[in-house]
C-alpha cells in the first residue's frame, strides 16, 4: 500500500513503514522497547505488535500504552507464526521487524531504507549490539557487506533488526512457520526467508549505521538452550536447503551444515583443552542440535520452499 512521504527524526522526509514487534509473556522488555521504538519512529511510521499466545492481558496492555497502532493477539505461540501475522496486518510498502529484547539507535529505520533502496536488494540488515552481562547474543561488523546466493559464512542478518518490501515477503510466503522460536525446529527463520528472496536473484545488504541494542537477559541455562536451539533450526535449513536441489541450494546447505558442525568442533576442542568447560559444552550442544535438527527435517515434506508439519500452522 502506497503512501506520502513522513517526517523522520531528523527531520528528513521519507516513506513510511510498518515496524512489526511480537512479544509473548515479556511486558517489562516489550515496554522498553517500545519507549525506543517511539523515539525513532517518523510521525506516519506505523507501530503493530503481535501478541504471541501470552499468558494473560498484560502483553496488549503494555502494547496500547507504548504506543501501537495495532495489537494483533495470535492463540498458537511461535516467533514465525507470529511475524506472518504482523506481516498481513502491515500497511506500508516496506515491513521492519525488531524483538521485544531490542532498543534502536536513532536512524535504524532510515539506515534499513537506505540499505533496501540499494540496487537489486531484496533484505536489508542492521547491527545487534549487545548490552549487558548475560549470554553473548548480537551481529556487529564495521563494514557494510553485501551477500548473494549461496552466503558464504553466516548470513550477515539477524531476525532483531531486518527490514523488507511487503510485497517480496508475501510473494514468497512469509516466514516458515516449522522454524523459528515456539515451532518444531526452534530457529533459523530469518536465515530461511533470507535465502528463499536471495535465491531468487536479490542481495542481502547489511548496514552498520542501523543499530539496535540487544539485552543480554538470559542466564547460563538459558544461554545453552538458546545454542541448542539454533543449531536445531541451522540444522533443518541445511537439509531443506539440500533438498530444494539446485546446485547452489546444494552448495549453500554444505556452507551451512559444515559451518555448524566445524564451529561445534572448534568450540569442544578449545574448551577441553582450555579447561573452558561451559565452551566445550556449548560447543557440544551446537553439533547435538544440528544433527537433530537435519534429522528431523528429513522427515517433513517442503513444499514451495517451506516446510509442511501439523506443527507449524500449515
Amino acid at each position: 500500500m502506497a503512501a506520502g512521504p513522513t517526517g523522520g527524526p531528523d527531520g528528513g522526509a521519507r516513506a513510511p513503514v510498518s515496524i512489526v514487534v511480537c512479544s509473548r509473556d515479556r511486558a517489562a522488555l516489550l515496554e522498553a522497547s517500545l519507549a525506543a521504538i517511539g523515539a525513532v519512529r517518523g510521525s506516519a511510521d506505523e507501530l503493530v505488535v503481535v501478541d504471541s499466545a501470552s499468558a494473560g492481558d498484560q502483553t496488549a496492555a503494555v502494547a496500547r500504552a507504548g504506543g501501537a497502532d495495532r495489537v494483533v493477539r495470535c492463540d498458537l505461540p511461535g516467533l514465525s507464526r507470529a511475524r506472518n501475522a504482523g506481516l498481513r496486518e502491515a500497511r506500508h510498502d516496506v515491513v521492519l521487524f525488531t524483538d521485544d529484547d531490542c532498543a534502536p539507535d536513532p536512524g535504524w529505520v532510515e539506515g534499513l531504507l537506505a540499505a533496501l533502496a540499494e540496487p537489486g536488494a531484496a533484505v536489508a540488515t542492521g547491527a545487534v549490539a549487545p548490552v549487558g552481562g548475560g549470554f553473548l547474543s548480537g551481529l556487529t561488523a564495521a563494514e557494510p557487506e553485501r551477500q548473494t546466493y549461496p552466503v558464504r559464512g553466516n548470513p550477515r542478518g539477524h531476525g532483531a533488526s531486518m527490514a523488507f518490501r511487503r510485497a517480496d515477503l508475501l510473494a514468497v510466503g512469509g516466514f516458515d512457520e516449522a522454524l523459528g522460536a515456539g515451532a518444531p525446529l526452534r530457529a533459523a527463520d530469518d536465515w530461511d526467508v533470507f535465502f528463499r528472496l536471495l535465491r531468487q536473484g536479490g542481495a542481502l545488504v547489511y548496514t552498520p549505521g542501523a543499530v539496535v541494542r540487544h539485552d543480554q537477559w538470559r542466564a547460563t541455562g538459558q544461554a545453552l538452550r538458546v545454542r541448542f536451539g539454533y543449531s536445531v533450526g541451522a540444522g533443518a535449513l541445511a537439509v531443506k536447503c539440500w533438498r530444494l536441489g539446485r546446485p547452489a541450494d546444494r552448495r549453500q546447505a554444505t556452507l551451512v551444515l559444515g559451518g555448524r558442525l566445524g564451529e561445534g568442533a572448534r568450540a569442544v576442542a578449545v574448551g577441553v583443552v582450555t579447561l573452558r568447560w561451559f565452551r566445550a559444552l556449548s560447543g557440544a550442544l551446537t553439533l547435538a542440535g544440528a544433527l537433530r535438527g537435519a534429522a528431523a527435517a528429513l522427515r517433513l515434506p517442503v513444499e514451495q520452499g517451506r516446510f509442511t508439519s501439523p506443527g507449524s500452522g500449515r
